[in-house]
């Protein structure tokens, strides 16, 4: 897997390390292509607020983008998912705001946007308990492998449990998962709507 991760921003300082760990394991859980390449883009708000009017009709920031590139007809990016674009800025003040770390908090997104490059939508409920529990999954190993560096486990279960802030809950299972790989492709943005 490539990930490359390119930090625009000069507001926080984020190890790039842990950020590829999370797409990695995102791709590896979804069993998709080792030879897969994600590119991750942290930026400030500013940036953000510009990428989400051009491409979503959006005239404010929000916490992730995602561009899907898998329907492209060039053959050297056959194995290229997109784009996924980061606020640190608004992680930041999400991360606050949920009680847990800036570099947990962008993790959860990049999880989230990866999701969004291999077919999943959260635009309906069903949609989104899907991807909400496919996230709080694919989190609770992360925590796993990252020995607790960030928070104990069972700390990260109770965040599961309750939902932090609403953003990572475990959800029953949907009758529409079969259908899990909804193959809107296209190079419009898609954002975290929960």
């Amino acid at each position: 897997m490539k990930i490359t991760v390119s930090d625009m921003q000069n507001l926080y300082k984020v190890e790039r390390r842990p950020l590829r760990q999370a797409v990695q394991r995102t791709i590896r859980y979804e069993k998709a292509s080792r030879q897969s390449e994600v590119t991750i883009a942290l930026v400030d708000d500013e940036t953000i607020a510009r990428l989400n009017m051009s491409y979503r009709g959006k005239d404010c920031s929000t916490d992730v983008l995602s561009f899907n590139l898998t329907e492209s007809d060039h053959p050297e990016l056959k194995d290229y998912l997109g784009d996924i674009v980061i606020s640190v800025e608004t992680a930041a003040k999400q991360a606050e705001e949920s009680g847990h770390s800036l570099v947990r908090e962008i993790e959860m997104l990049l999880i989230h946007g990866t999701l969004h490059l291999l077919g999943y939508d959260d635009q309906t409920a069903c949609d989104r308990k899907v991807m909400m529990k496919k996230q709080a999954a694919i989190i609770s190993r992360l925590a796993v492998d990252t020995d607790g560096l960030d928070k104990p486990q069972a700390e990260i279960r109770t965040e599961q449990e309750q939902g932090p802030a609403g953003r990572v809950t475990t959800a029953s299972r949907c009758s529409k998962e079969k259908g899990r790989h909804k193959k809107e492709k296209s190079r419009d943005a898609q954002q975290e709507t929960s």
